[in-house]
């Protein structure tokens, strides 16, 4: 407002004498605001509008990655071929060995030394980019301080998940939407893949999680036991993995009961600094308990579980696992019996919670009061069997169904209960001699078309199944026709999965067709009876075993289908994540005359300057044509509104100019430089080609004793608004004059 007020009032004071010499700049601009009023007229000249319509790239969110600007990654130096663009998004392209499954990547601002280098501003960024609203971000806040944030031994999510994936000639291009960065710093690019060693991890618990699921109101403990054993074995990755009894509910929640407790009601408060530590203490008891009760138990008489977040349901496998392996005492210290149950007691199962904060950065905990537990009753029951290996019971009152998930335990079923039908090895050969010299002289003689064999390479596997058939290895056909090896090379490693039996099975579908042709011709080229005899019942052996490979190879393919379906929610669902710098770059621009277009700006606009010696007078409006200094590289393609997290940097820049007509002052003031004077300042961008600038004109002052000739130098404030040009607009106007 004082700028503001300062340039009105300069326009007001030089009106009546300045009419005439405005007339030359309202030419130059689109609108002029008069002013009538009764006594006088002021002529108001706005510099806004040639800058509101000098928007010259919008850039929204690029829904598809057609648009940006195309940046390849030099994989060999593992740098970009050229500088990082910034303020606007780009796409980045590079290549990777082998085929990857992509999850995401970070863009990680690092110093001269490759370390983690982040500012307050990227840390803004991240809380926005993190959360939708207010709340969510003063949650996130207390989540992940800032002091958190920046160690250079941690990384935060959320990734950037726009990015595409081609995968051809053993290499997988990767193209990456990378959102804008900051000018003149230096960023490492990490992309996230699939950790498939732990995936294999979890997918190797498949057979015992559909085990410990499909039990209806029973549980085998030493399933349970093994499978919590394997889980637990998995090292956490850079994201969280999800505690063992939610890893069970997310998966199925057949013998699932609900906690049903609000977080609120344990009186957690802000958590600015901490995070929550829940502890949930399981007991089985024969009549209902009390606070006081609760709080004088001792841990042989519950089960406690920690974890930062109250679940919606606990599983009740999980629970008896855990109390028959701790041997759980009841509220009279009496041991439950789980087996050899000849009464059949019923047991109440109750929780109570107590939280916690724990800091972020250390381990020390500060503990809330006992007043802040919750006691809930969850179910009661009684226990059946007399089988120690295997818990079940009978639930006393009704607990509500849950369907969520189904789909994963089908999926499990499909898997763990697939098997492989093939017949065993013949107890007898299935060629004699003279059919298999026939066969293999056949076959020397191909390429035949009539047999289908059309390439050498096919005829040489051909004469190998030959000898496998005339004589086979140790469980030859099963292998061959379940997929776990392929006919032509019967001792190779086996296939790990279904995706490879699949693959297995159709190389060895395709190999049956052609030995079938190779038998036909050489039936057509046979004199002997014994050898057509058995080249016949050979041909009955290969469609026998050409059925039963087809029955599982279709079999097999719900199984592929399943498995495919649980790999990729356990991708989505604990994001196993695997790091790898693919590489670093800049957004330095290092050429000078490339990084002065988006740093030295030329422009030109009005100012008003004070008096001497009283500088609240305003007596003159001059224009002025200079150069502003930009504080970091803007780009004027970009509208400023799609500049995100802008630094005060951004706003601000330093100018120098000279005055275009004379600021000379008769006995006051002379002209620095003839008709010139010298200005300097800073500027306030208000969008991409306006400014509000404010600084001092310099100019030769006479001296106050009339003896004296040395002039000396004055400083006078100005105030005023510019608008940037090109610096071939410029100079094109000026050059014009003197022609």
């Amino acid at each position: 407002m004082f700028v503001l007020n300062y340039l009105v009032k300069g326009l007001y004071s030089v009106s009546k004498r300045n009419v005439s010499k405005l007339g030359f700049v309202c030419l130059r601009f689109p609108v002029v605001l008069v002013i009538h009023c009764t006594k006088f007229s002021v002529i108001f000249f706005c510099l806004i509008l040639t800058a509101a319509n000098a928007e010259a790239q919008s850039l929204s969110k690029p829904v598809t990655l057609i648009e940006p600007t195309l940046i390849d990654l030099d994989t060999n130096f593992n740098t970009p071929v050229k500088p990082l663009p910034f303020d606007r998004y780009f796409r980045l392209r590079f290549s990777i060995p082998g085929k990857v499954n992509v999850l995401g990547f970070l863009i990680v601002p690092i110093d001269n030394n490759g370390n983690k280098d982040v500012k307050k501003r990227d840390y803004r960024r991240f809380i926005k980019s993190s959360t939708v609203n207010s709340r969510q971000r003063k949650r996130m806040k207390g989540e992940v301080p800032y002091h958190l944030f920046k160690d250079s031994s941690r990384e935060h999510a959320p990734l950037n998940t726009e990015f595409e994936v081609y995968y051809k000639d053993k290499k997988s291009e990767v193209i990456l939407l990378v959102p804008p960065l900051e000018p003149g710093r230096d960023y490492r690019i990490r992309l996230y893949t699939n950790d498939d060693k732990s995936l294999d991890l979890y997918y190797g618990l498949n057979a015992q999680l559909y085990q410990v699921l499909s039990m209806k109101n029973s549980v085998n403990l030493a399933v349970m036991k093994s499978l919590k054993l394997g889980y637990e074995s998995i090292p956490k990755t850079l994201f969280r993995k999800d505690d063992f009894f939610q890893f069970l509910s997310a998966r199925g929640c057949l013998n699932d009961v609900a906690l049903k407790v609000d977080t609120a009601e344990l009186k957690l408060g802000r958590l600015d600094g901490y995070k929550p530590c829940i502890e949930m203490r399981f007991t089985f008891s024969k009549t209902a308990l009390g606070e006081e009760m609760l709080a004088t138990m001792q841990p042989d008489q519950y089960i406690s579980i920690i974890s930062d977040h109250v679940p919606q349901s606990i599983s009740l496998p999980l629970l008896v696992t855990l109390a028959s392996e701790k041997g759980l005492l009841d509220e009279n210290r009496d041991s439950v019996n789980f087996s050899e149950v000849t009464d059949r007691p019923q047991y109440q199962i109750s929780v109570f919670l107590k939280g916690s904060k724990i800091k972020l950065d250390q381990h020390e905990a500060k503990e809330l009061s006992f007043g802040d537990t919750v006691i809930k009753e969850l179910v009661k029951v009684t226990f059946l069997g007399n089988d120690p290996n295997v818990v079940a019971w009978q639930p006393l009152e009704e607990i509500e169904e849950c369907e969520k998930n189904q789909f994963i335990l089908t999926n499990l079923k499909t898997v763990s209960t697939y098997v492989q039908s093939a017949p065993p090895n013949p107890t007898s050969p299935f060629l004699n001699k003279k059919s298999y010299d026939l066969l293999a002289t056949t076959a020397l003689a191909c390429p035949c078309e009539n047999a289908g064999i059309l390439k050498t390479h096919e005829r040489d596997e051909l004469i190998k199944v030959l000898g496998f058939l005339y004589n086979p290895p140790d469980q030859y056909i099963p292998n061959t026709l379940s997929g776990k090896v392929i006919l032509t090379a019967p001792y190779e490693i086996k296939a790990k999965n279904a995706v490879s039996e699949m693959e297995n099975l159709e190389k060895n579908f395709v190999t049956l067709n052609l030995l079938e042709g190779l038998v036909r011709l050489s039936l057509a080229k046979s004199v002997d009876y014994h050898v057509d005899s058995n080249m016949v019942g050979f041909l009955n052996d290969i469609s026998l075993l050409r059925n039963a490979l087809i029955k599982n190879r279709d079999d097999l393919r719900p199984v592929i289908l399943a498995e495919a379906d649980i790999k990729k929610h356990y991708i989505k669902s604990l994001f196993l994540a695997s790091p790898k710098d693919v590489g670093a770059g800049s957004t330095e621009i290092f050429n000078f005359m490339t990084a002065s277009k988006f740093k030295i700006v030329p422009d030109f606009g009005f100012v008003v300057i004070s008096d001497i010696p009283n500088i609240k007078s305003v007596n003159e409006l001059v224009p002025y044509l200079g150069f502003n200094v930009n504080f970091r590289s803007i780009d004027k393609d970009i509208a400023m509104r799609k500049i995100q997290g802008k630094h005060w940097t951004y706003y601000f820049s330093f100018i120098v100019g000279l005055t275009l007509t004379s600021i000379d002052i008769p006995d006051k003031r002379e002209d620095l430089f003839g008709n010139n004077s010298l200005m300097t300042g800073f500027g306030f961008k208000a969008n991409n080609y306006l400014k509000v600038i404010l600084g001092g004109v310099f100019y030769k002052t006479y001296p106050i004793n009339p003896l004296v000739d040395k002039k000396s130098i004055g400083v006078s404030a100005f105030a005023g608004l510019s608008v940037d040009y090109e610096l071939k607009e410029i100079f094109g106007g000026i050059k014009s004059l003197f022609k």
